[in-house]
């Protein structure tokens, strides 16, 4: 079985969902097992991440650049009739509205 929210455990372990994303998550973990249990497998997560140091995750100095062509595309992605193929990663109820063709 394969739950729509199955995708969001980390994410909301994490605490990176928004408001409404999370109440959402929150009034779906009771009736899903499979969601419960992937979020009782990672709470542990955030806890042993802080105590990693940073420079193992962010060195300093080796930072590299951003392509210029990242924006562009987020933005025509972002902004495609169909919602592009990131919003169809999305529960419905957080998906962008369907716009429908013009005539």
């Amino acid at each position: 079985m394969s739950c729509e929210f199955a995708h969001l455990d980390a994410v909301y372990v994490l605490g990176s969902l928004s408001p409404a994303a999370r109440a959402e998550y929150e009034r779906h973990l009771p009736g899903c097992e499979e969601c419960s249990r992937a979020v009782r497998e990672l709470a542990g997560l955030p806890g042993l991440l802080s105590k990693v140091p940073l420079e193992v995750v962010e060195p300093p100095g080796e930072h590299e650049p951003v392509p210029e062509t990242l924006l562009p595309a987020v933005v025509s992605e972002a902004g495609a009739p169909s919602g592009g193929d990131a919003a169809r990663s999305l529960p419905s109820s957080q998906r962008p509205p369907q716009s429908s063709p013009l005539p």
